[in-house]
């Protein structure tokens, strides 16, 4: 782990394989003794942002035996730990899981035609979505 100064502010160079592994025994417990306390400094500096984010979350509804329950759970500790742009990355993942979810154990009928629903599951997102959307099947709003 190497430390640089950009602009008076200190940026951590992590290149902890190879650093660790080129070291000796003492050198070893050095380098894991340093990790420890960068990371407790880390998480001690946030911590306070932490528990505000995580009591700020409202009540998270979920089914839990749903196939991507896992990625909700990962999105709401994503979003409590700060990581913003990763939170919404995946909760655009999982609005496309539930899509396909919803039509792909849909009935969806279209002029009294049942519409075939693994060839829609298969299309870009963006695409069945404006399909779902010209059908009036949902809302730009939902």
């Amino acid at each position: 782990m190497k430390k640089i100064q950009l602009a008076n502010k200190e940026y951590i160079i992590d290149i902890t394989k190879d650093t660790y592994c080129n070291l000796d025994k003492k050198g070893k417990r050095g380098y894991k003794k340093q990790l420890r306390n960068e990371f407790k400094k880390h998480f001690d500096d946030k911590l306070n942002e932490i528990v505000n984010r995580s009591i700020s979350i409202e009540n998270l509804n979920v089914i839990k035996n749903i196939p991507f329950f896992d990625l909700v759970s990962e999105a709401r500790s994503l979003y409590i730990e700060g990581f913003y742009y990763s939170t919404v990355a995946l909760c655009g993942v999982i609005g496309e899981n539930i899509c396909r979810t919803v039509v792909g154990s849909a009935e969806i009928t279209v002029n009294q035609k049942k519409l075939e629903n693994k060839p829609l599951i298969k299309l870009d997102f963006s695409a069945l979505n404006k399909i779902l959307i010209g059908l009036n099947l949902i809302s730009q709003n939902n």
